[in-house]
């Protein structure tokens, strides 16, 4: 009999915490059962001129609550959280790295761009910070706006010089409380930063002599 009351308080227990945590609508998995979340911000072929230079862009800085595979999310203006049972593909400053590169070598623009830790040679680096890529509820069962801003230094290759500054930050209304539509914002509102860090780099960057 005992056993049977300890079993039904821990069922209690177990639907009260579930309860507690319903708060966002489907936004949390099961204890231990991690999805996997990809991000995949649209780029393109863009209008410009081109350039004669090769960059290395550098991994991004990033708080430590940021510089995580964990997906952010901030329900008041002093606090940060994630989702439960959901992360992303790999670190958030690995991922904003790799589909910078991605950016570059789709604008069509420049003949030679690679992450830094390839070692290749290069005439630019191109350093970022991450300030901001998560997801505000402004009512715990609302739909979250996803902000994304980036901050980036355009430096000369012995770090001798900054050509010039540049932050670029976007928003992107989720389109219902769940982590899919939070993703998506999330690559909406990176697509339009990769734009800018893209448009932004090209003009700033001279021309290297022929």
């Amino acid at each position: 009999m005992s056993g049977a009351m300890n079993l039904e308080r821990r069922h209690f227990l177990v639907g009260a915490a579930a309860l507690a945590l319903s708060g966002c609508g489907n936004i949390i998995g099961p204890a231990g059962d991690m999805q996997i979340y990809i991000l995949k911000p649209e780029t393109a072929k863009t209008p410009g001129p081109s350039v004669n230079w090769r960059l290395a862009v550098v991994r991004p800085e990033a708080t430590q609550t940021l510089d995580t595979n964990r997906i952010s999310i901030s329900r008041t203006p002093t606090t940060m959280d994630y989702y439960a049972g959901a992360v992303w593909g790999d670190r958030l400053t690995e991922l904003v790295q790799d589909l910078t590169v991605q950016a570059f070598e789709a604008s069509g623009r420049i003949a030679s761009v690679a992450e830094d830790k390839t070692g290749a040679t290069h005439d630019y680096l191109l350093a970022m910070d991450i300030r901001n890529f998560e997801a505000r509820y402004d009512t715990p069962d609302g739909a979250p706006l996803c902000v994304v801003r980036i901050h980036l230094k355009l430096v000369t290759q012995l770090k001798q010089a900054i050509l010039g500054d540049f932050e670029t930050s976007h928003e992107a209304q989720a389109s219902a409380n769940t982590i899919d539509a939070a993703v998506l914002a999330f690559d909406q509102a990176l697509a339009a930063c990769l734009a800018e860090i893209v448009d932004w780099t090209l003009r700033t960057g001279p021309a290297m002599p022929a």
